[in-house]
């Protein structure tokens, strides 16, 4: 409904600002729709949901929002993110729905997983093992009964049951069984907030309604579990008495953690040769398979890279050639992980001893090997990315200059036209002139498809105007373009149609000259009649009367 559009909006809004502030990020989001369009905010927020730089286009044209939109969509993939039936153009065109529903795949994926990694033992998704730790959490509590997302926190009392299970130092919770609805929701907000460090993501308003959004509740709910889940939580004394040690799931785990470490390290010495050697014969297999796999692959894109044609000088070509190599750097990219893990395992297995001399000496080759290939192949990469970058942005500047040159001279063809011949001939040689022109302007119009299409990539470290100049280069090429387009079409028109009034001139003409034709033959032969004869004048007049019809 439009009610919980507006409560999402409003709370996704919020989580995003969050996110971007706490990684220092000065940008925030007003207009959540409207903001995200470019993608650039987009890419923020992901920078700092997975902690890598993200490649991202400068520019005001929809090819630019859409290359960015497209790139963050790419790493939400790498994250095993699903995005059903939501399109870079659905998030360009500032679509409401599958806007929400983008950021919400973003919200389950990095907040719900990640805020329930201590209740992860429990057996369900997500969302059912969070409202299992919701109605363990609540249990006893007068007037909580917790079976959903929705109504069963309406009145308040659940948040503020949750936080006093965990906290009960902080307040009273029978002091608020009795009080209004948006008593309690405030009381529990401002209490997160302030005691909790909980950021408010929920106003009392958004919560006291018939049926509140479900999301925003989950998204919430969410944050106090993430921050409380790691508290320990004391039995319930009949009361609502809980011992809280605040720092007691880490003691507990530390110690857990001790006494597994010196369980090992107990153990070790009763370990016999023959186990270690076992040990150390599947660390050796599982190095070397790890080593073949991350060789194969790099067999085949070293061979992939050195099988790309050359550079072409055809714009539309090195297009191609441009973008199937950005794909090529993405998939060196995948692997960058792959390769720096077999050299650290490597590395592992040196530092820890637990290869032979000649195994060490055998993997250290390797390592230097693999190293230097993988180098070679980074490097040789980005100096074709590099090379096809500068032939592309040369030959789209050869294709706007050429086509500036034409429109200076197609303006003053256009400021020089003659005005309209004076008789049909003229007119005729003028509607040649003009076809001329006519192909001349739609062999351009390849030139100027091309240059709709054009791909700008710009380094992070370039200057802002770098851009801007040339959008306003495209831009006043197109005013002028569309404009030599009006004037072609108009004088186009203006000429058949004078055309048009000529030919029928002439045929009039040509009717009127073949009847004074008739008429003359006729008056031609009255001239041969007797007058002395009265039949023969009398006929005579009545074929004048003829004539003058």
């Amino acid at each position: 409904s439009d009610e919980h559009e507006g409560t999402q909006k409003k709370t996704f809004t919020k989580w995003i600002n969050i996110q971007l502030s706490r990684a220092g990020n000065n940008v925030r989001v007003g207009d959540l729709f409207n903001d995200l369009k470019d993608g650039t905010i987009l890419i923020a927020l992901l920078e700092v949901l997975t902690g890598k730089k993200i490649k991202r286009e400068r520019g005001n044209m929809r090819l630019h929002h859409l290359n960015n939109v497209n790139n963050a969509m790419m790493i939400l993939e790498e994250n095993d993110i699903r995005l059903i039936n939501i399109s870079n153009n659905d998030i360009v065109d500032g679509n409401h729905k599958m806007t929400l529903g983008l950021i919400w795949s973003v919200i389950a994926h990095f907040q719900l997983n990640f805020a329930l990694q201590f209740l992860m033992d429990e057996e369900g998704t997500p969302e059912e093992v969070l409202l299992s730790w919701c109605q363990n959490t609540t249990k006893g509590y007068k007037g909580v009964s917790v079976t959903n997302f929705t109504t069963s926190w309406r009145d308040g009392l659940a948040f503020n049951a949750v936080i006093h299970r965990y906290r009960p130092d902080l307040f009273s919770y029978d002091a608020l069984v009795g009080s209004s609805p948006m008593s309690n929701c405030e009381h529990a907000f401002k209490v997160a907030r302030d005691s909790l460090g909980v950021d408010s993501l929920l106003d009392a308003e958004d919560v006291v309604r018939d049926r509140p959004d479900k999301k925003s509740i989950i998204m919430y709910v969410t944050m106090l579990c993430h921050k409380l889940s790691p508290l320990k939580m004391g039995a319930d004394n009949g009361g609502h008495g809980v011992t809280v040690t605040r720092n007691g799931r880490v003691t507990q785990q530390t110690t857990t953690m001790e006494m597994t470490t010196r369980h090992v390290r107990d153990s070790v010495g009763s370990f016999s040769e023959s186990n270690r050697d076992s040990m150390a014969d599947r660390d050796w297999e599982d190095y070397n398979a790890q080593l073949q796999e991350v060789l194969t692959w790099l067999r085949e894109a070293e061979t992939k890279l050195s099988n790309q044609a050359d550079i072409s000088t055809d714009v539309d070509v090195v297009k191609d050639q441009f973008h199937d190599h950005e794909d090529f750097m993405m998939e060196l990219t995948s692997h960058q992980a792959s390769v720096g893990g077999v050299l650290e395992f490597g590395n592992q297995l040196i530092s820890e001893g637990v290869v032979t001399e000649k195994e060490e000496n055998e993997i250290r080759d390797q390592m230097i090997s693999l190293n230097e290939r993988w180098e070679s192949l980074r490097i040789t990469s980005m100096e074709r990315q590099t090379s096809l970058h500068e032939q592309l942005m040369s030959l789209q500047q050869r294709q706007i200059d050429q086509l500036a040159e034409w429109l200076d001279k197609a303006e003053k063809i256009i400021d020089g036209a003659e005005e309209l011949g004076s008789d049909m001939e003229a007119v005729r040689q003028q509607v040649e002139q003009h076809k001329k022109f006519q192909e001349n302007l739609e062999q351009q119009q390849q030139k100027v498809n091309s240059l709709t299409h054009m791909v700008v990539v710009v380094e992070d470290n370039a200057a802002e105007n770098v851009t801007a100049d040339l959008e306003e280069q495209l831009a006043v090429l197109g005013e002028r373009w569309s404009g030599v387009c009006r004037w072609t079409e108009m004088r186009w028109s203006i000429l058949q149609e004078v055309l048009s009034n000529w030919q029928e001139y002439r045929d009039e003409e040509k009717r009127l000259a073949a009847w004074l034709m008739e008429k003359e033959r006729e008056i031609e032969d009255l001239k041969t009649v007797d007058l002395s004869s009265l039949d023969d004048v009398r006929t005579n007049l009545e074929q004048l009367v003829v004539c003058r019809f």
